[in-house]
Protein backbone atom coordinates (compact mmCIF):
# COMPACT_ATOMS: atom_id res chain seq x y z
CA UNK A 1 0.00 0.00 0.00
CA UNK A 2 1.36 3.29 -1.07
CA UNK A 3 1.37 6.01 1.87
CA UNK A 4 0.64 9.40 1.19
CA UNK A 5 3.14 11.96 0.84
CA UNK A 6 2.71 15.06 3.40
CA UNK A 7 2.04 18.08 1.82
CA UNK A 8 1.72 22.04 3.09
CA UNK A 9 2.64 22.57 6.54
CA UNK A 10 2.20 19.06 7.50
CA UNK A 11 5.44 18.45 5.08
CA UNK A 12 7.35 20.95 7.08
CA UNK A 13 6.96 19.07 10.36
CA UNK A 14 8.27 15.56 8.78
CA UNK A 15 11.04 17.85 7.87
CA UNK A 16 14.04 16.80 10.32
CA UNK A 17 16.83 19.85 9.20
CA UNK A 18 13.98 22.16 9.07
CA UNK A 19 12.84 21.20 12.23
CA UNK A 20 16.25 21.28 13.77
CA UNK A 21 16.52 24.82 12.61
CA UNK A 22 12.92 25.95 14.01
CA UNK A 23 13.88 24.71 17.38
CA UNK A 24 17.03 26.43 17.50
CA UNK A 25 16.03 29.85 16.30
CA UNK A 26 13.23 29.32 18.77
CA UNK A 27 15.57 28.81 21.66
CA UNK A 28 17.42 31.86 20.66
CA UNK A 29 14.66 34.48 20.27
CA UNK A 30 13.03 33.17 23.60
CA UNK A 31 16.70 33.83 25.86
CA UNK A 32 16.98 36.65 23.60
CA UNK A 33 13.92 38.01 25.58
CA UNK A 34 14.42 36.86 28.87
CA UNK A 35 18.12 38.68 28.99
CA UNK A 36 15.63 42.42 27.78
CA UNK A 37 13.53 41.40 31.45
CA UNK A 38 16.31 40.79 33.33
CA UNK A 39 18.36 44.00 32.20
CA UNK A 40 15.38 46.23 32.46
CA UNK A 41 14.89 44.66 36.13
CA UNK A 42 18.79 45.01 36.84
CA UNK A 43 18.65 48.69 35.57
CA UNK A 44 15.23 49.18 37.58
CA UNK A 45 15.81 48.21 40.45
CA UNK A 46 19.61 47.74 41.60
CA UNK A 47 20.90 50.90 39.04
CA UNK A 48 17.54 53.23 39.97
CA UNK A 49 17.82 53.81 36.14
CA UNK A 50 16.34 57.34 35.14
CA UNK A 51 13.51 57.01 32.11
CA UNK A 52 16.50 58.14 30.12
CA UNK A 53 18.78 55.39 30.93
CA UNK A 54 16.08 53.02 30.33
CA UNK A 55 15.14 54.10 26.99
CA UNK A 56 18.97 53.87 26.53
CA UNK A 57 19.20 49.84 27.15
CA UNK A 58 16.31 49.06 24.42
CA UNK A 59 18.15 51.84 22.38
CA UNK A 60 21.33 49.38 22.86
CA UNK A 61 19.44 46.57 22.16
CA UNK A 62 17.91 47.31 18.74
CA UNK A 63 20.62 49.44 17.47
CA UNK A 64 23.82 47.05 16.92
CA UNK A 65 21.36 44.96 14.67
CA UNK A 66 21.34 47.54 12.39
CA UNK A 67 25.28 47.00 12.14
CA UNK A 68 25.36 43.31 12.38
CA UNK A 69 22.80 42.39 9.95
CA UNK A 70 24.17 43.40 6.86
CA UNK A 71 27.88 42.52 7.80
CA UNK A 72 27.04 38.68 9.12
CA UNK A 73 25.02 37.78 5.89
CA UNK A 74 27.84 39.00 3.79
CA UNK A 75 30.11 37.17 5.40
CA UNK A 76 27.51 34.22 5.69
CA UNK A 77 27.52 34.49 2.25
CA UNK A 78 31.01 33.54 1.61
CA UNK A 79 32.22 31.80 4.76
CA UNK A 80 30.32 28.57 5.92
CA UNK A 81 27.58 29.59 7.68
CA UNK A 82 28.03 26.65 10.53
CA UNK A 83 31.03 27.97 11.22
CA UNK A 84 29.68 31.58 11.64
CA UNK A 85 26.62 30.74 13.63
CA UNK A 86 27.82 28.06 16.16
CA UNK A 87 30.96 30.36 16.65
CA UNK A 88 28.44 33.55 17.03
CA UNK A 89 26.45 31.55 19.92
CA UNK A 90 29.13 30.18 21.55
CA UNK A 91 30.17 33.79 22.37
CA UNK A 92 27.32 35.00 22.79
CA UNK A 93 27.04 32.49 25.87
CA UNK A 94 30.24 33.95 26.92
CA UNK A 95 29.55 37.09 27.00
CA UNK A 96 25.98 36.90 28.52
CA UNK A 97 27.43 35.91 31.52
CA UNK A 98 29.32 39.25 31.93
CA UNK A 99 25.82 40.52 32.91
CA UNK A 100 25.99 39.57 36.52
CA UNK A 101 29.30 41.09 36.68
CA UNK A 102 28.48 44.70 35.78
CA UNK A 103 29.30 47.61 38.55
CA UNK A 104 26.68 49.92 36.91
CA UNK A 105 24.22 50.70 33.88
CA UNK A 106 27.22 51.74 31.48
CA UNK A 107 29.18 48.40 31.99
CA UNK A 108 26.00 46.67 30.83
CA UNK A 109 25.54 48.67 27.97
CA UNK A 110 28.87 47.68 26.59
CA UNK A 111 28.19 44.21 27.55
CA UNK A 112 24.74 44.04 25.83
CA UNK A 113 26.17 45.96 22.29
CA UNK A 114 28.63 43.69 22.11
CA UNK A 115 25.81 40.52 22.89
CA UNK A 116 24.01 41.89 20.68
CA UNK A 117 26.51 42.64 17.89
CA UNK A 118 26.92 38.81 18.06
CA UNK A 119 23.90 37.23 18.28
CA UNK A 120 22.31 39.65 15.38
CA UNK A 121 24.24 36.71 13.10
CA UNK A 122 21.44 34.51 13.64
CA UNK A 123 18.22 35.91 11.92
CA UNK A 124 19.73 36.52 8.97
CA UNK A 125 21.53 33.62 8.29
CA UNK A 126 19.10 30.48 9.71
CA UNK A 127 16.86 32.66 7.48
CA UNK A 128 19.08 32.20 4.49
CA UNK A 129 19.11 28.55 5.32
CA UNK A 130 15.00 27.83 4.44
CA UNK A 131 15.59 27.38 1.42
CA UNK A 132 18.68 24.73 1.50
CA UNK A 133 16.46 22.63 3.61
CA UNK A 134 12.76 22.87 2.05
CA UNK A 135 10.71 22.66 -1.33
CA UNK A 136 10.82 25.66 -3.22
CA UNK A 137 6.47 25.79 -2.79
CA UNK A 138 7.24 25.41 0.62
CA UNK A 139 9.12 28.47 1.26
CA UNK A 140 6.21 30.64 1.72
CA UNK A 141 4.80 28.19 4.67
CA UNK A 142 8.40 27.75 5.85
CA UNK A 143 8.90 31.23 7.06
CA UNK A 144 5.49 31.62 8.25
CA UNK A 145 6.48 29.15 10.95
CA UNK A 146 10.01 29.85 11.46
CA UNK A 147 8.76 33.43 12.52
CA UNK A 148 6.27 32.29 14.84
CA UNK A 149 8.80 31.99 18.08
CA UNK A 150 9.44 35.60 17.65
CA UNK A 151 5.51 36.76 17.32
CA UNK A 152 4.68 33.98 20.13
CA UNK A 153 8.04 35.43 22.39
CA UNK A 154 6.89 38.55 22.13
CA UNK A 155 3.48 37.53 23.94
CA UNK A 156 4.78 35.08 26.56
CA UNK A 157 8.60 36.06 26.80
CA UNK A 158 8.04 39.18 28.77
CA UNK A 159 5.79 37.02 31.60
CA UNK A 160 8.37 33.76 31.83
CA UNK A 161 11.03 36.61 32.26
CA UNK A 162 9.34 38.17 35.02
CA UNK A 163 8.94 35.09 37.05
CA UNK A 164 12.32 34.11 35.96
CA UNK A 165 13.68 37.33 37.46
CA UNK A 166 11.43 37.45 40.43
CA UNK A 167 11.74 34.18 41.50
CA UNK A 168 15.34 33.41 41.29
CA UNK A 169 16.81 36.99 40.09
CA UNK A 170 18.49 38.32 37.02
CA UNK A 171 21.62 36.03 37.38
CA UNK A 172 19.54 33.68 36.94
CA UNK A 173 17.86 34.58 33.81
CA UNK A 174 21.22 35.36 31.86
CA UNK A 175 22.10 32.00 32.97
CA UNK A 176 18.93 30.47 30.91
CA UNK A 177 20.27 32.93 28.15
CA UNK A 178 23.58 31.68 27.89
CA UNK A 179 21.80 27.76 27.93
CA UNK A 180 20.01 28.66 25.28
CA UNK A 181 22.93 30.34 23.24
CA UNK A 182 24.66 26.89 23.65
CA UNK A 183 21.58 24.66 22.79
CA UNK A 184 21.36 27.03 19.31
CA UNK A 185 25.05 26.48 18.58
CA UNK A 186 24.54 22.35 19.50
CA UNK A 187 21.58 22.06 16.96
CA UNK A 188 22.80 24.26 14.22
CA UNK A 189 26.04 22.22 14.26
CA UNK A 190 23.86 18.84 14.21
CA UNK A 191 21.42 20.36 11.27
CA UNK A 192 24.22 21.33 9.03
CA UNK A 193 26.07 18.20 9.96
CA UNK A 194 23.32 16.17 8.16
CA UNK A 195 21.78 18.51 5.66
CA UNK A 196 24.84 18.29 3.71
CA UNK A 197 27.26 20.95 2.59
CA UNK A 198 25.44 22.84 0.32
CA UNK A 199 23.53 24.01 3.20
CA UNK A 200 26.40 25.28 4.58
CA UNK A 201 29.02 26.07 2.42
CA UNK A 202 29.56 29.32 1.12
CA UNK A 203 28.79 30.53 -2.24
CA UNK A 204 32.08 30.43 -4.63
CA UNK A 205 32.79 33.01 -6.81
CA UNK A 206 31.15 32.35 -10.02
CA UNK A 207 27.91 32.06 -8.02
CA UNK A 208 28.63 35.76 -6.43
CA UNK A 209 29.57 37.40 -9.78
CA UNK A 210 28.39 35.23 -12.40
CA UNK A 211 26.08 37.94 -13.94
CA UNK A 212 28.09 41.32 -13.76
CA UNK A 213 26.60 43.65 -11.22
CA UNK A 214 24.71 41.06 -9.19
CA UNK A 215 24.84 42.60 -5.95
CA UNK A 216 23.87 46.02 -7.45
CA UNK A 217 21.22 44.85 -9.14
CA UNK A 218 20.03 42.58 -6.16
CA UNK A 219 20.22 45.65 -4.00
CA UNK A 220 18.40 48.25 -6.41
CA UNK A 221 15.49 45.63 -5.87
CA UNK A 222 15.24 45.47 -2.52
CA UNK A 223 14.29 49.32 -2.09
CA UNK A 224 10.62 48.87 -2.31
CA UNK A 225 10.91 45.65 0.16
CA UNK A 226 12.90 48.28 1.93
CA UNK A 227 10.62 51.43 2.25
CA UNK A 228 7.37 48.89 3.48
CA UNK A 229 9.58 47.05 6.05
CA UNK A 230 10.68 50.36 6.93
CA UNK A 231 7.26 52.06 7.43
CA UNK A 232 6.04 48.95 9.08
CA UNK A 233 8.92 48.63 12.09
CA UNK A 234 8.65 52.73 12.36
CA UNK A 235 4.63 52.33 12.70
CA UNK A 236 4.91 48.69 15.18
CA UNK A 237 8.13 50.40 17.07
CA UNK A 238 5.87 53.59 17.86
CA UNK A 239 3.03 51.16 18.86
CA UNK A 240 4.41 49.93 21.27
CA UNK A 241 5.83 53.56 22.99
CA UNK A 242 1.93 54.65 22.46
CA UNK A 243 0.13 51.54 23.73
CA UNK A 244 1.04 51.79 27.51
CA UNK A 245 -0.30 55.74 27.32
CA UNK A 246 -3.04 54.54 25.47
CA UNK A 247 -4.14 52.64 28.41
CA UNK A 248 -3.12 54.71 31.37
CA UNK A 249 -4.09 58.08 29.88
CA UNK A 250 -7.47 57.06 27.77
CA UNK A 251 -8.87 53.97 29.39
CA UNK A 252 -7.44 54.84 32.72
CA UNK A 253 -6.57 50.87 33.11
CA UNK A 254 -3.37 49.33 34.57
CA UNK A 255 -0.45 47.15 33.52
CA UNK A 256 -3.09 44.07 33.09
CA UNK A 257 -4.89 45.53 30.15
CA UNK A 258 -1.78 46.67 28.68
CA UNK A 259 -0.09 42.98 28.97
CA UNK A 260 -3.02 42.18 26.97
CA UNK A 261 -2.80 44.08 24.49
CA UNK A 262 0.74 43.11 24.09
CA UNK A 263 -0.13 39.46 23.68
CA UNK A 264 -3.10 40.47 21.31
CA UNK A 265 -0.57 41.89 19.01
CA UNK A 266 1.82 38.93 19.42
CA UNK A 267 -1.31 36.32 18.72
CA UNK A 268 -2.56 38.41 15.70
CA UNK A 269 1.27 38.31 14.51
CA UNK A 270 1.13 34.52 14.79
CA UNK A 271 -1.95 33.52 13.10
CA UNK A 272 -0.78 36.46 9.91
CA UNK A 273 2.61 34.96 9.48
CA UNK A 274 0.88 31.38 8.42
CA UNK A 275 -1.72 32.97 6.66
CA UNK A 276 0.68 33.48 3.51
CA UNK A 277 1.21 29.90 3.48
CA UNK A 278 -2.53 28.83 2.97
CA UNK A 279 -2.46 30.46 -0.46
CA UNK A 280 0.95 30.83 -1.36
CA UNK A 281 0.19 31.50 -4.89
CA UNK A 282 -2.02 34.72 -4.23
CA UNK A 283 -0.87 37.71 -5.65
CA UNK A 284 0.25 40.97 -3.78
CA UNK A 285 0.14 39.22 -0.31
CA UNK A 286 2.25 42.19 1.20
CA UNK A 287 0.08 45.11 -0.07
CA UNK A 288 -2.74 42.84 1.90
CA UNK A 289 -1.03 42.89 4.93
CA UNK A 290 -0.44 46.51 5.02
CA UNK A 291 -4.19 46.93 4.79
CA UNK A 292 -5.27 44.80 7.56
CA UNK A 293 -2.47 46.28 9.81
CA UNK A 294 -3.96 49.93 8.66
CA UNK A 295 -7.33 48.83 9.34
CA UNK A 296 -5.90 47.81 12.80
CA UNK A 297 -4.36 51.33 13.65
CA UNK A 298 -7.55 52.99 12.48
CA UNK A 299 -9.83 51.03 14.77
CA UNK A 300 -7.57 51.67 18.20
CA UNK A 301 -7.48 55.62 16.89
CA UNK A 302 -11.19 55.95 15.79
CA UNK A 303 -12.32 54.21 19.03
CA UNK A 304 -11.39 54.53 22.85
CA UNK A 305 -12.66 51.13 24.55
CA UNK A 306 -10.40 48.20 25.96
CA UNK A 307 -12.47 46.14 23.26
CA UNK A 308 -11.70 48.03 20.15
CA UNK A 309 -8.45 48.01 21.42
CA UNK A 310 -7.99 44.81 21.50
CA UNK A 311 -9.39 44.02 17.97
CA UNK A 312 -7.32 46.54 16.72
CA UNK A 313 -4.31 45.51 18.32
CA UNK A 314 -5.24 41.92 16.92
CA UNK A 315 -5.52 42.95 13.38
CA UNK A 316 -2.73 44.98 13.34
CA UNK A 317 -0.36 42.49 14.47
CA UNK A 318 -2.15 39.89 11.98
CA UNK A 319 -0.93 42.48 9.48
CA UNK A 320 2.16 42.28 10.35
CA UNK A 321 2.79 38.77 10.20
CA UNK A 322 1.19 38.88 6.71
CA UNK A 323 4.06 41.21 5.92
CA UNK A 324 7.04 39.68 7.62
CA UNK A 325 6.11 36.43 5.96
CA UNK A 326 5.77 37.16 2.86
CA UNK A 327 8.27 40.01 2.53
CA UNK A 328 11.15 36.79 3.62
CA UNK A 329 9.81 34.89 0.70
CA UNK A 330 10.06 37.31 -1.66
CA UNK A 331 13.62 38.26 -0.77
CA UNK A 332 14.18 34.13 -1.25
CA UNK A 333 12.40 34.37 -4.76
CA UNK A 334 13.47 37.03 -5.93
CA UNK A 335 17.40 37.52 -4.88
CA UNK A 336 20.20 34.41 -5.97
CA UNK A 337 20.66 32.27 -2.98
CA UNK A 338 24.27 33.49 -3.31
CA UNK A 339 23.24 37.02 -1.81
CA UNK A 340 20.33 35.47 0.48
CA UNK A 341 22.25 36.45 3.47
CA UNK A 342 22.98 39.67 2.67
CA UNK A 343 19.67 40.47 1.50
CA UNK A 344 18.14 39.33 4.52
CA UNK A 345 20.71 41.20 6.48
CA UNK A 346 20.01 44.52 5.28
CA UNK A 347 16.27 43.77 5.68
CA UNK A 348 17.31 43.39 9.41
CA UNK A 349 18.92 46.62 9.74
CA UNK A 350 16.18 48.12 8.37
CA UNK A 351 13.92 46.58 10.76
CA UNK A 352 15.89 47.27 13.70
CA UNK A 353 16.31 51.04 12.66
CA UNK A 354 12.35 51.41 11.78
CA UNK A 355 11.31 50.35 15.28
CA UNK A 356 14.15 52.27 16.98
CA UNK A 357 13.00 55.66 15.26
CA UNK A 358 9.54 54.72 15.63
CA UNK A 359 10.04 54.47 19.43
CA UNK A 360 12.36 57.49 19.84
CA UNK A 361 9.48 59.87 17.87
CA UNK A 362 6.19 57.91 19.02
CA UNK A 363 7.44 59.59 22.49
CA UNK A 364 8.24 62.91 21.11
CA UNK A 365 4.91 63.08 18.58
CA UNK A 366 2.64 61.78 21.84
CA UNK A 367 4.71 64.89 24.17
CA UNK A 368 3.46 67.17 21.53
CA UNK A 369 -0.17 66.06 19.57
CA UNK A 370 -0.81 63.48 22.34
CA UNK A 371 -2.35 59.80 21.58
CA UNK A 372 -4.62 59.70 19.18
CA UNK A 373 -3.10 62.31 16.55
CA UNK A 374 -0.09 60.09 16.99
CA UNK A 375 -1.91 57.07 15.86
CA UNK A 376 -3.81 58.88 12.56
CA UNK A 377 -0.11 59.62 12.08
CA UNK A 378 1.02 56.04 11.91
CA UNK A 379 -1.79 55.05 9.88
CA UNK A 380 -0.85 57.69 7.32
CA UNK A 381 2.30 56.88 6.81
CA UNK A 382 1.35 53.05 6.58
CA UNK A 383 -0.76 54.51 3.91
CA UNK A 384 1.71 56.17 2.28
CA UNK A 385 3.90 53.50 1.94
CA UNK A 386 1.49 51.37 0.01
CA UNK A 387 2.40 52.08 -3.76
CA UNK A 388 5.91 50.95 -2.67
CA UNK A 389 4.00 46.96 -2.03
CA UNK A 390 5.98 44.51 -4.51
CA UNK A 391 3.07 41.87 -6.28
CA UNK A 392 3.49 38.62 -7.77
CA UNK A 393 4.82 39.72 -10.91
CA UNK A 394 7.49 41.46 -9.85
CA UNK A 395 8.53 39.00 -7.78
CA UNK A 396 8.61 36.48 -10.81
CA UNK A 397 10.86 38.88 -12.72
CA UNK A 398 12.90 39.52 -10.28
CA UNK A 399 13.51 35.62 -9.51
CA UNK A 400 13.80 35.11 -13.52
CA UNK A 401 16.32 37.17 -13.95
CA UNK A 402 18.57 35.86 -11.23
CA UNK A 403 17.57 31.90 -12.15
CA UNK A 404 21.06 31.65 -13.35
CA UNK A 405 23.04 32.65 -10.66
CA UNK A 406 21.29 30.56 -7.77
CA UNK A 407 23.29 27.26 -7.11
CA UNK A 408 21.76 23.83 -7.91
Amino acid sequence: MQVAEATGYRALLHNRPFRLLLLAYAINTFGNWITVVAALALATFKWHASPLELGGMVSVFLAPAAVAGPLSGWLADRLDRRCILVAANLIACVVVLAMPLAASIWHAYLILVVLRLVSSVNQPVMSALVPSLVRAEDITRANGILLQPAHATRAVSPLVGGLIVGGLGASAAFMVDAATFLCAAALIGLLLAGAGETACSPASQAELHLVPGASSIALRGLIPLAMIALAASFSFGALDSVAPLYVRDLLNLDVGAFGAVVSAIGLGAMIGGLAPGIRPEADRPLLFGMLVAIGGFLIIAATQSFWTLLIGSWIAGFGSGVVLTSGQTLIHCSIARAHHATALGMMSAVVNVGALAGITIASLLVSAAGVTVTLWLLAALLTASLPAAPGKSRRIQASASFETTSPR
